[in-house]
């Protein structure tokens, strides 16, 4: 437990932002960037995965909404919550996100991410 706390407040020092949504935590096993012109949205899959989630958990650029849940990631943001799940999936780390179950089954992470040390 007094590691998952060390990981909100690392979340809140990087991301600053009040924390609300639901909390999952696992290891990265795929990342999939669209192959459209969607250069906005990055999706990725931890395990274990919470049932309530049965798509993908994503990230996406901008403001305003996503099938129910506030975006708020301008560039600086979303480049560096990239940069956590990358980083996090090539060192084999677990991570911890705060997300909002949309509409569509998916986890829009709002940059709330953790990154584990083992």
């Amino acid at each position: 437990m007094k590691l998952f706390s060390s990981f909100v407040a690392a979340a809140v020092l990087i991301f600053p932002g009040v924390l609300l949504g639901a909390t999952a935590s696992g290891k990265i096993t795929m990342i999939q960037l669209p192959l459209n012109n969607d250069v906005n949205t990055v999706y990725f899959q931890i395990d274990p995965t919470p049932e309530a989630v049965p798509q993908w958990f994503y990230l996406r650029f901008g403001t305003g909404d996503s099938a129910g849940c506030a975006k708020t990631a301008n560039a600086e943001n979303f480049s560096r919550a990239y940069s956590a799940l990358l980083a996090a999936h090539l060192a084999n780390r677990s991570i911890n996100i705060v997300y909002c179950l949309d509409s569509n089954g998916y986890g829009l992470v709002n940059q709330h991410i953790g990154v584990g040390r083992e």
